[in-house]
């Protein structure tokens, strides 16, 4: 049988969706175990988490941003076989500040999943190259005036 681990990181809201997906490829696929867990999970079901990749035969993890858990899980994913792709960007390298990056996690944990859909949507509208709305100079004309 041939087990798949995937661990879903910063987009972890679509861990159901994937759980779901897992479900019909396995109940249509003989041989084949597919567990999903989210980078909540790394710390919160550790010991289930390293059982299942101890007999993994692939491993798929998505938007792992944490460090301390990014080499818990390369100490336990060494032996197999990886394809690695990284987050890029036409422009520029993908670069996060580890200290700004341990401080928006933490406060990300204590959000919803509804709640991370909100602020993902957000950081995406940050990162557009041309967000819709209307330029300051443009509003200089309301100054002073009620609605």
């Amino acid at each position: 049988m041939k087990r798949i681990v995937l661990i879903a990181g910063f987009e972890s809201f679509n861990a159901d969706l994937y759980r779901k997906a897992a479900y019909l490829a396995t109940s249509r696929v003989n041989e084949l175990d597919i567990q999903v867990f989210s980078d909540r999970d790394i710390t919160t079901k550790r010991t289930e988490v390293e059982a299942a990749l101890k007999d993994a035969d692939i491993f798929f993890g998505s938007l792992l941003l944490d460090y301390d858990q990014v080499l818990w899980l390369h100490d336990r994913i060494s032996g197999m076989p990886k394809l690695k792709v990284w987050p890029s960007n036409k422009e520029k390298n993908f670069m996060i500040n580890p200290l700004v990056e341990k401080q928006i996690l933490a406060q990300l944990n204590k959000l919803s999943d509804e709640q991370q859909q909100q602020v993902l949507d957000f950081a995406q509208f940050l990162a557009a190259k041309n967000p819709t709305g209307v330029p300051g100079k443009n509003l200089l004309q309301f100054a002073g005036t009620m609605f």
